[in-house]
């Protein structure tokens, strides 16, 4: 692999006017969220894989921590201080992990574990949900916030709703859900079919 040189670009959406807040020099580069102040960023190198941040307002990128099992690390979202992801852990019995990362302290914290299919961790204002076998649950919950036979890939959030992606012989059906004082309830709405990016912003 051949390092390249990435930008991290913010656009105005009202004026659609780029400013360049950081170039990164490395393997492979990913937007993971945001912060008050500051960009989160994936990013491999020889190395590893790391999680540094750009100041919103442009300047070099600050590292924030390591991510000891290298570049398998995946559906990133941040809330507060906090990045969540999931990665996998043991290749041999296709474990995977779900972390928190302290983007200020650089501490991380393995939340659950799950062998395959890998969990798809979102974090949310209410807190950290993912998908199992079986359904979409909280972290500590033993029953499923909302119960699906088929398997469920990701999921994309937004103020008030959460999008779950469930995969089919006929596509990606997305179905919405509602955060009402830390609980998630089924939107009754009509199904979405689209494909929503792992942590994508949605208005």
């Amino acid at each position: 692999l051949a390092t390249v040189v990435s930008d991290v670009v913010s656009v105005d959406l009202a004026s659609r006017r780029e400013r360049t807040l950081a170039s990164v020099r490395s393997y492979f580069v990913h937007v993971c969220g945001a912060r008050k102040g500051w960009v989160t960023l994936y990013k491999v190198e020889r190395g590893g894989a790391s999680i540094v941040e750009v100041p919103e307002q442009g300047g070099a990128p600050v590292k924030r921590g390591d991510l000891p099992h290298g570049p398998f690390a995946r559906d990133f979202s941040v809330v507060g201080k906090t990045l969540t992801y999931s990665t996998l852990t043991d290749p041999e019995k296709h474990l995977y992990g779900v972390f928190t990362l302290d983007l200020e302290t650089g501490v991380q914290t393995e939340q659950a574990q799950s062998a395959w299919p890998y969990p798809a961790p979102l974090a949310t204002q209410a807190g950290a949900v993912w998908t199992q076998p079986g359904g979409l649950y909280r972290l500590g919950g033993r029953e499923p916030l909302l119960a699906l036979p088929t398997l469920v890939e990701g999921a994309t959030t937004d103020l008030e709703t959460l999008g779950v992606r469930k995969l089919e012989s006929t596509g990606a059906q997305t179905l919405w859900l509602s955060q009402r004082g830390g609980s998630l309830q089924r939107v009754p709405t009509q199904p979405v079919w689209e494909v929503l990016g792992f942590g994508e912003v949605v208005r």
